[in-house]
């Protein structure tokens, strides 16, 4: 704990809240043993219990009062307790006998503890104020955690009332801690229209690409939401400015349902909800009992005859559990289950049938398995399984197939589910290829893969895109900004946007060749150069003449040029570099 909380004032009823990294001290023995400050020092003698903090600072407390309060302490304390050490009654001095009482130690840290517990003890104990959502959020956790409801309803009601000057903040920390009536209302917030003075009824929208740090580990899904939320929002703020009820009842919190968590279903097996029943017959190498001597039983009852020097060789993790099975150790993951009562070693794995097959092979000194028949759909979501799998037993091999079968599954006509997944598994070169392709998305649509990606790496490719976008557009001629003016108005792309950025639907397959090959060029090394890579620029039909409204095949050379150094830092002066992997906003 910080040093500025142990040297606090003692006659301060509370204590103050500060920023600070325990990390470093939580191993640390304590000298001398530290006692809370009042009211938890026990000064009339009366305390029946003890709560120790993770830095070592004890709380003397009152069960009652838990009980009350705490449906996990009511749980807790229902159960037969220890006797005390000594058989006197607390009544040494003010701070007793530190060994009289029953001491149960918990993970928070003493100025957690302490704000908490004044929340609990009736009103004649000074109740702590917050001043910011971070003073506000480890009280919460806990108060959740150990089940104080009253606690919990009361700093809900704070955390609420938050929005109107934090609101995206706000939204983080319901999101953490499950509340989903309070996201409720921080997003009606963020997304709320102000009514303008000037022209009757007229309403301005808040900016949409507003992003705050804290929102770097709320799910993609939930921050997908809250942006189509306000895209809602701001159309019927374009399309009928001077409908002020409608906007009113827009933007009230019982009408905002982004929250609710879509279904995944079978169509993203990191999900862990597809059906385990097999489809099919398997068919694999694995049937041979005279050589074998393991033998791995998948979740869905099939049986594989393997040798156990090939899973050594293979995999750590599957040498470990196999070290347990023989030597009676607990294995990990807890989930799996070893049984030796015959001769041959078993395996239980939660994996199913078809999963296990795949990983066995690669294991093995075999070809490549193949992922063969079925829909798009269905063999991605194998080659996800066998990505959890190898993940799961860092079998190395069968972690480098699944990355190659869902990028050459999916990378093409499913660029942004590849990249959620590419940036939960830190794919570096997967992310900057589905970002590439991303970019040429006509609308934004929700994807399964959203439920496991974090906003952060969502926020990381939308920058990217617009960046890339507004390239683009800068290339298409448009009207003057003014009647008398000769400029041309500048023309930026959607941060996020349920409408199609190009007004042609061919233009996106010829940007996207273009990028791509642009791409292409500077990995091999070859500088491009407009002139040289005209040869590369699809065929155009000479005979007709320039559609004025479409960039000349320079400006698509010169713009495709640009759009490839988006990603080399320093090397061209209209496009700040960007890392997709590790940029700060």
């Amino acid at each position: 704990m910080d040093a500025k909380h142990d040297d606090h004032n003692r006659d301060s009823p509370t204590p103050s809240y500060e920023k600070h990294n325990s990390g470093q001290e939580k191993n640390v023995v304590p000298i001398s043993i530290k006692v809370a400050d009042p009211p938890f020092n026990n000064r009339y003698g009366d305390a029946d219990l003890v709560l120790q903090s993770a830095d070592a600072v004890k709380f003397f407390v009152h069960k009652v009062i838990l009980r009350m309060s705490s449906e996990f302490f009511a749980d807790m304390l229902s159960l037969p307790q220890p006797r005390p050490s000594t058989p006197q009654a607390l009544s040494s001095g003010c701070l007793g006998e530190i060994n009289a009482l029953p001491v149960i130690p918990v993970s928070e840290d003493a100025w957690i503890l302490h704000a908490l517990l004044r929340m609990c003890y009736p009103p004649v104990v000074s109740k702590p104020t917050f001043l910011m959502i971070w003073q506000l959020s480890p009280i919460l956790a806990a108060a959740q955690k150990y089940q104080f409801s009253e606690v919990t309803t009361t700093l809900a009601d704070q955390l609420r009332a938050f929005s109107a000057s934090q609101p995206l903040q706000t939204f983080a920390e319901a999101y953490h801690r499950g509340l989903d009536d309070v996201a409720r209302v921080a997003a009606a917030t963020f997304c709320r229209p102000s009514f303008l003075t000037f022209g009757a009824g007229y309403v301005s929208v808040p900016d949409m690409d507003t992003y705050v740090p804290e929102m770097d580990t709320v799910l993609a899904s939930w921050y997908f939401r809250l942006l189509e939320y306000h895209n809602d929002v701001a159309q019927i703020a374009r399309k009928n400015r001077r409908f002020r009820e409608q906007l009113q009842v827009m933007s009230a919190p019982e009408h905002v349902t982004f929250c609710a968590p879509n279904k995944i279903g079978t169509q993203c097996a990191l999900a862990r909800t597809y059906d385990l029943v097999p489809r099919k017959v398997l068919a694999h190498p694995f049937a041979d009992i005279g050589h074998a001597d393991t033998v791995v039983c998948s979740s869905d009852g099939v049986g594989f005859h393997v040798n156990h020097a090939f899973l050594r060789w293979s995999s750590h993790t599957l040498t470990e559990m196999l070290s347990a099975a023989s030597g009676g150790e607990t294995p990990e993951p807890q989930d799996i289950s070893v049984s030796n009562a015959s001769h041959d070693t078993t395996l239980r794995l939660p994996e199913d049938g078809e999963t296990l097959a795949l990983l066995l092979q690669l294991c093995y000194p075999m070809p490549d398995p193949e992922i063969a028949g079925g829909s798009h759909e269905d063999r991605l979501c194998v080659a996800y399984r066998l990505l959890e799998a190898a993940s799961k037993y860092r079998v190395a091999r069968a972690l480098d197939f699944a990355k190659q079968m869902i990028c050459t599954i999916g990378l093409v006509d499913r660029p942004l589910s590849v990249y959620f997944v590419a940036s939960v598994y830190n794919w570096a070169d997967v992310m900057k290829q589905a970002a590439c392709r991303a970019i040429y998305e006509a609308s934004d649509e929700y994807v399964p893969e959203m439920e496991i990606a974090s906003s952060a790496a969502y926020r990381r490719l939308l920058v990217y895109r617009q960046k890339c976008r507004d390239l683009i557009l800068a290339r298409y001629p448009s009207r003057s900004p003014g009647l008398f003016s000769n400029s041309k108005a500048v023309v930026r792309a959607p941060y996020w946007s349920k409408s199609s950025w190009l007004s042609e639907p061919g233009d996106y397959e010829l940007w996207l060749v273009m990028h791509l090959r642009m791409n292409e060029k500077i990995a091999a090394g070859r500088e491009s150069s407009s002139d040289a890579a005209k040869s590369d620029a699809p065929p155009l039909d000479d005979s007709k003449p320039a559609d004025p409204r479409r960039p000349s095949v320079a400006e698509i050379m010169q713009a495709a040029e640009a759009l490839a150094q988006v990603w080399r830092p320093g090397r061209h002066r209209e496009c700040p570099s960007l890392t997709l992997v590790q940029v700060e906003f």
